[in-house]
């Protein structure tokens, strides 16, 4: 028997088991993680939850929960935290990524999330190298080693049974997004608890900057033990605690559980429960959270609670990460923010609030987008919101050159930049899915455009602002549902004397995308469209279309990195009437580059884009790219033709460490 005979053999078990074999509707979980700061300076701070672990005397905090599940639909299990004791300050979360290794999906094409190619999947064997020994008649042993170095495959062997292909345990290494780790995990016997592990064991460390910090998590599945009553403190929760463990703490454990508890006592516990219940109102309690949460997450992600059983939501990125930047030719160097808030109203229904802003240097030019939303059904997307966002810049040639036809060469009016203007849009508008396959989205849309140069205009019979006020309406057909293809269809008319408006235009626009993943974590990424003018009023400027517009907020590599024209020119996204455009992204983890060694092993990603463009003096431009993601940054380098000659070279890159965090 050979490795790929036994391969065949784990596939066809995992395909042919009786998954309501010996099957419990409930269980229980126990899980544990013991993490140790071995060494860490003021650089910790900046890592995304190691705040609370960079300061202080303590080095090892202990996190222990046990839980219930409930498998009544075992394809959708529901989980119960009932019992939990978290010697972090504050109980907060470190090194949360690991506890993805802990409910690996081996059998899957992936085994961690979206990531980590599992060696047991058929389409995966490509990328392995395979060896078998036989322990002994029934139980053989398979190794597997990636081909290439790279941080989406592992490296590790299993224990399988020889006659049913079932695997009986598996250990492996990896090392992705700066986390190395090696996890063991044991699989169930029998039915569909043989497809996951019963028992999983962790060792992950992390180093970043002279900082290091371990942690040993582990997690039993499947336990029928249940507390005997419901803990009325910390110390009662630890004692029942005591009674489930299926296994002892360790002497580590034991005294940093000690040390923790010697901090405090029942009576500080009740006090301070008596305190926050009798003294302080709602009001005073959810301020206090956001502050302390504030305060102690400068640098951090934010992301907290607030309102009774948790209905308030606040995410706010890191305030002064100098690693939130990005760099595009144009626009230099570029600082992202974003904060957001929401509060559940009902089940669903809720209401939202955001800023998204990103400042460029090299413009000295702040862009903000501010989206408020009503989302009175939430299961339909349906909501009523507005839009409001600043900071764009726009022009347009046709304006200097009536000036100067009108006005003669007496001023170099090109210096004077008159054909440049400040441009705030607020769009009112409610948008819902009406079925899998048909959403639409109706609303208001009002352009109020200020030269940035007004006194030039006291010289000309030209206004110095031009406000446009356009019902819009955008219909979307999805023929293959939520995973095919996505068909907009756009009109918008602006009218003359709506709202203080003095434009006039009658604008069509047609935009089909469809992102489709394939096998081996690939992705093919298709955007097609085209728009037009059919209508246009006298000494009618600004040709401002929704579907072919620069993007200044820009969310990394995972948003906007397809579907966009990198080195074209914004002086073209309003020069013609009419446009057509195309857009191809070809994504996979193990491409070009991934196979070089020695580099190979920190791409995650790679991707190749080609783009076309057809506009009124500019027809074709195509952009060609190539661009990957590592753990520290996105890039990508970009070429760009004019009619099939070269016309410019540039590159973008990203600082997106710790991104997943």
């Amino acid at each position: 028997m050979g490795a790929i005979q036994v391969l065949d053999q784990v596939r066809n078990y995992a395909e042919n088991v009786d998954t309501l074999l010996n099957f419990p509707n409930l269980s229980y979980s126990y899980q544990k993680a013991f993490i140790s700061t071995d060494r860490r300076n003021f650089t910790l701070f900046a890592v995304p939850t190691m705040h609370s672990v960079a300061k202080g005397e303590q080095r090892s905090y202990l996190v222990e929960n046990y839980n219930l599940y409930d498998y009544s639909d075992w394809m959708h299990p529901q989980a119960k935290r009932i019992l939990s004791i978290n010697t972090i300050p504050h109980e907060r979360k470190v090194l949360q990524s690991v506890s993805q290794y802990l409910a690996p999906t081996i059998y899957n094409e992936t085994i961690a999330d979206d990531y980590l190619l599992s060696p047991f999947f058929p389409g995966n064997r490509r990328f392995y190298k395979y060896k078998i020994t036989f322990l002994n008649e029934e139980v053989v042993e398979l190794t597997f080693n990636p081909r290439i170095p790279n941080t989406q495959l592992i490296k590790g062997k299993a224990t399988i049974d020889a006659s049913t292909g079932r695997i009986i345990d598996v250990e492996y290494d990896g090392e992705y997004d700066m986390v190395h780790f090696h996890a063991y995990q044991l699989m169930g016997r029998m039915g569909l608890p043989s497809l996951y592990a019963q028992y999983c064991e962790v060792n992950a460390s992390f180093k970043f900057m002279g900082n290091i910090v371990r942690s040993v998590s582990t997690v039993y599945h499947g336990l029928t033990k249940q507390p005997s009553h419901n803990p009325s403190s910390i110390y009662e929760e630890e004692q029942l605690l005591a009674e489930l463990r299926p296994t002892p703490l360790t002497k580590e454990e034991q005294q940093t559980l000690q040390a923790h508890f010697d901090k405090m006592t029942k009576e500080e516990v009740q006090e301070s429960a008596d305190t926050l219940s009798k003294e302080k109102s709602t009001y005073e309690q959810i301020k206090d959270d956001v502050w302390d949460t504030v305060n102690e997450n400068l640098l951090q992600k934010i992301n907290t609670n607030f309102g009774g059983n948790n209905r308030g939501s606040i995410r706010i990125s890191p305030v002064l990460n100098p690693l939130y930047l990005r760099y595009k030719r144009d626009k230099g160097f570029t600082y992202k923010f974003d904060i957001h808030g929401s509060y559940m109203l009902t089940d669903n229904s809720d209401i939202s609030a955001g800023v998204k802003s990103s400042f460029s240097f090299k413009q000295r030019r702040l862009y903000t987008s501010i989206p408020l939303r009503w989302n009175y059904n939430i299961r339909r997307n349906g909501f009523v919101g507005i839009d409001i966002n600043t900071g764009d810049r726009t022009f347009d040639s046709k304006l200097l050159e009536d000036v100067i036809k009108e006005q003669g060469d007496t001023v170099d009016w090109n210096k004077t930049k008159i054909d440049y203007f400040r441009d705030i849009n607020v769009y009112f508008h409610n948008s819902q899915d009406l079925s899998e396959k048909w959403s639409y989205d109706a609303g208001l849309s009002i352009h109020h455009r200020k030269a940035v140069n007004s006194p030039a205009f006291h010289y000309t019979d030209h206004d110095n602002y031009y406000q446009s006020t356009a019902p819009l309406v955008s219909i979307q057909f999805r023929p293959g549902g939520w995973k095919g293809p996505a068909l907009t269809f756009s009109y918008e008319r602006s009218l003359k004397g709506l709202m203080h408006s003095n434009m006039d235009y009658e604008r069509w626009e047609f935009d089909c995308s469809y992102k489709r993943k394939l096998k081996r974590m690939r992705t093919i990424s298709f955007r097609y469209g085209f728009g037009f003018y059919t209508a246009r009023g006298s000494q009618q400027y600004f040709l401002d279309y929704r579907n072919f517009r620069e993007n200044n907020i820009p969310n990394g590599w995972d948003d906007d990195w397809t579907g966009e024209f990198e080195l074209l020119n914004s002086e073209w996204y309003n020069a013609s009437q009419y446009y057509a455009r195309s857009n191809i992204t070809y994504e996979s983890p193990l491409l070009l580059v991934s196979r070089i060694p020695l580099i190979g092993r920190f791409i995650e990603m790679e991707r190749i884009y080609m783009s076309a463009l057809s506009i009124k003096a500019l027809t074709p431009y195509t952009e060609y790219g190539y661009g990957v993601t590592t753990r520290w940054l996105s890039m990508g380098v970009f070429v760009s033709n004019i009619r099939g000659k070269f016309n410019s070279f540039g590159c973008r890159f990203e600082f997106e460490l710790f991104r997943k965090w």
